[in-house]
């Protein structure tokens, strides 16, 4: 008995405070720099050519350009009722992160000194970089900066059969139209939506990453031929997987193989010299962690 239970306490895990500890100061701290990154790009590119591409910010905005006050005070008051409204439907860490992101956000926006360009398209472009790659990061680190995706999730806990994409969707729009009624011009309402499509764009690419893989399954009948030339010529590993047809019973084998997007057409190539009948699944896939791939650190 004593040697049983010591060995079930040698293989239990030993979890570390620091490196824990670690983990959570580098997610605040993305958190807090997103949240600047996003702010900056309402306060230098978008806020000056009163372009509002959607959520509660894009309502200070229209809000500033008609009847003035600071935008980041406008942020403030409008996300009062809806942190008071999620302090017992959402998580204690969200609320808190999204305190911290929102308060991060309200300060720098209005902080920073504008870029004046005559050119709204620019001002469209860059400011939705900015704002898609500050909220990639906020969202990354688990958090918001308040706004209509805390809305979205306080309507999806009321309401669950609605999406929290429509919620958030149907809000950008209303504001998108806004925008163009309250400042009287159709042209601010397309620099809107264009500044939203790109920052939407570029949340994915910072959530998703801009190194694509592509992920092949392969049904041969000469899978150790197949197998061979990936590792020899490609020097990429790959799991053999045992299958059976249902229609014609017969036994064949899968291979599973990731290789990095230059590698692909290579690998189709290997496939079809072994075996020109094989059957091939091929897919993107937006993160791989692992040996030859990204490490798996968590974040």
């Amino acid at each position: 008995m004593a040697r049983r239970k010591a060995s079930k306490t040698a293989v239990r895990p030993i979890r570390s405070g620091h490196t824990r500890g670690r983990h959570i100061a580098w997610e605040y701290a993305m958190l807090m720099a997103g949240a600047a990154v996003a702010s900056a790009g309402y306060g230098i590119f978008l806020v000056p050519r009163g372009i509002a591409p959607g959520g509660l910010t894009g309502i200070a905005t229209i809000l500033h350009m008609l009847v003035g006050g600071q935008v980041g005070l406008w942020v403030m008051a409008l996300n009062v009722p809806i942190f008071a409204a999620g302090l017992k439907s959402l998580g204690r860490r969200f609320l808190i992160k999204s305190l911290i992101g929102m308060v991060v956000f309200s300060a720098v926006v209005d902080w920073v000194p504008p870029f004046h360009t005559q050119d709204p398209w620019l001002a469209a472009l860059y400011g939705g970089l900015m704002v898609g790659a500050g909220l990639g990061l906020v969202v990354r680190a688990g958090g918001s900066t308040g706004g209509t995706d805390m809305l979205a999730r306080l309507v999806q806990h009321k309401a669950r059969h609605v999406k929290m994409g429509e919620v958030l969707f149907g809000v950008d729009l209303v504001v998108v139209a806004a925008s163009g009624i309250a400042l009287q011009s159709a042209a601010v309402a397309l620099y809107s939506l264009a500044a939203l499509y790109i920052s939407t764009w570029c949340i994915d690419r910072v959530l998703d990453g801009f190194t694509r893989t592509k992920s092949f399954f392969i049904i041969t009948r000469c899978p150790q031929q197949v197998a061979d030339g990936i590792m020899t010529r490609l020097e990429r590993g790959c799991t053999r997987i045992p299958a059976q047809g249902v229609y014609s019973g017969e036994e064949r084998d899968i291979l599973l193989c990731v290789v990095p997007r230059q590698q692909a057409v290579a690998l189709k190539h290997i496939v079809a010299d072994a075996d020109a009948g094989a059957f091939m699944l091929l897919w993107d896939t937006a993160e791989v962690y692992g040996l030859g791939f990204l490490p798996n650190s968590g974040g």
